[in-house]
């Protein structure tokens, strides 16, 4: 069968849990970090909301509750994640700031979400209200010129919005000009 999405571990001091997104559905899974297993799949049915999700992102509000964050091509979802998580624990909403087709949402080195819209110049920064878990569109990182945002995002992204890092070699013991063997 055919896939979009991705999967992501998230959680807090409560345990770890992973989120799996899968066509017109996200699987939410309790690890437990010291056996390694992956137990109890709770699925979040998105078919009743006419969305396609394909990207999964966590972070923690300052009551230590983790909010998943699941981006679709119909707007952006959110839920709060309790543990254990099981059947009917899971009560997503779509926020309403955010409307139209997104692709993927990751959390930059520089501690940001960012969310990816199919065909735009721009990645949306998303700024999480740390008290009342609130998401809302944040600042707009610029692509390169001429560049566009489809599905995903680049592996990384630095503060001046570019993706590519500079090519260099490090060669310990070497002289320039020397051969190396």
């Amino acid at each position: 069968a055919e896939a979009e999405g991705y999967m992501k571990f998230g959680g807090d001091s409560t345990g770890t849990v992973l989120a799996v997104a899968l066509p017109d559905r996200v699987e939410i899974f309790n690890y437990d970090t010291e056996s390694l297993q992956v137990t109890d799949p709770v699925t979040v049915d998105f078919s009743g909301f006419g969305a396609q999700p394909y990207g999964v992102e966590f972070f923690i509000d300052s009551l230590d509750n983790t909010v998943l964050l699941v981006s679709t091509d119909d707007g952006l979802y959110t839920t709060n994640i309790d543990r254990p998580v099981t059947e009917g624990s899971i009560s997503i909403t779509r926020d309403p700031d955010f409307t139209g087709a997104y692709g993927a949402i990751q959390r930059g080195p520089d501690g940001q979400i960012y969310l990816a819209q199919p065909g735009s110049s721009t990645l949306t920064a998303i700024s999480v209200d740390p008290n009342s878990g609130d998401v809302s569109s944040g600042n707009t990182v610029e692509l390169p010129n001429g560049t566009t945002s489809e599905l995903g995002l680049p592996d990384y992204i630095d503060f001046g919005g570019n993706s590519f890092p500079d090519p260099n070699i490090t060669v310990d013991n070497a002289c320039v000009g020397n051969d190396i063997h």
